[in-house]
């Protein structure tokens, strides 16, 4: 089945506010209508985060 732009739409995505960045994950048959294995994505992550700081605390 060829799709088309009209086809196309905007997807609303979850987002998990922590004060070490925040997380949106992706998860098949509630997100998107396809399979997917994982996705996920870290952002607005502080500069002086880092992994070693969250294996300390």
């Amino acid at each position: 089945m060829l799709m088309n732009i009209s086809d196309c739409k905007l997807i609303d995505l979850p987002k998990i506010h922590d004060p070490r960045g925040n997380l949106t994950f992706i998860e098949t048959g509630q997100h998107v209508p396809f399979e997917i294995k994982r996705v996920y994505y870290l952002y607005d992550v502080p500069g002086y985060y880092t992994p070693i700081n969250n294996c300390i605390n």
